[in-house]
C-alpha cells in the first residue's frame, strides 16, 4: 500500500517540504492528550492500526440499528467463515476462494427465499490477518 509508510507520521508542511508537523496537546489536569494533524493511509487491509480503526467507526455506525431491531424482538448472531490455510496459502488464491464461496452461498434458493421475505438481513466484513501459518482471510457476517 503507498500510503503505510506514512502511516503513524505528521502531516507534511509544504509540498517539498519532509519536516513532520503533528502536534501532541496534554492537560495535565484532566489527565487527557490528544495527538493532531497526523496522516494515516486509512488501510483496513494493509495497515493494524487503521484497521482497528475503520472497524471501531464501522461498529458504532452499525449499534443504533442492530439495537432497534433487537428491541423490536429481533435476533442478532455474528457468524464467521473460514478457509483452511497454511504458510504456503497464495493470499489473491484465498481471497478468490472466499468470494467463490460467499457467492455460492447468497445466490441459492434458499437465501434468496429468506432475503426477499425480510427474514434475514445481513453486514458483511472480510478480514484478513497474518500469523505464523501465514494468511488468513476470512469474512464476519453480522446476521439479522
Amino acid at each position: 500500500h503507498k500510503a503505510l509508510g506514512l502511516c503513524g507520521v505528521g502531516t507534511f508542511g509544504e509540498k517539498h517540504e519532509r519536516t513532520p508537523m503533528a502536534h501532541l496537546t496534554c492537560d495535565h489536569y484532566a489527565g487527557d492528550a490528544d495527538l493532531r494533524r497526523v496522516s494515516t493511509c486509512g488501510s483496513s487491509w494493509s495497515c493494524p492500526v487503521c484497521a482497528a480503526k475503520n472497524s471501531a467507526r464501522r461498529t458504532r455506525a452499525l449499534r443504533p440499528q442492530v439495537a432497534s431491531f433487537m428491541e423490536e424482538g429481533g435476533s442478532a448472531h455474528l457468524l464467521t467463515l473460514s478457509l483452511r490455510h497454511d504458510r504456503k496459502t497464495d493470499l489473491a488464491q484465498a481471497l478468490g476462494a472466499l468470494a467463490r464461496a460467499w457467492s455460492g452461498m447468497t445466490s441459492g434458493k434458499a437465501w434468496a427465499r429468506l432475503s426477499n421475505i425480510g427474514e434475514v438481513q445481513w453486514v458483511r466484513g472480510m478480514d484478513v490477518t497474518h500469523g505464523r501459518n501465514g494468511w488468513h482471510p476470512h469474512v464476519h457476517v453480522l446476521l439479522l
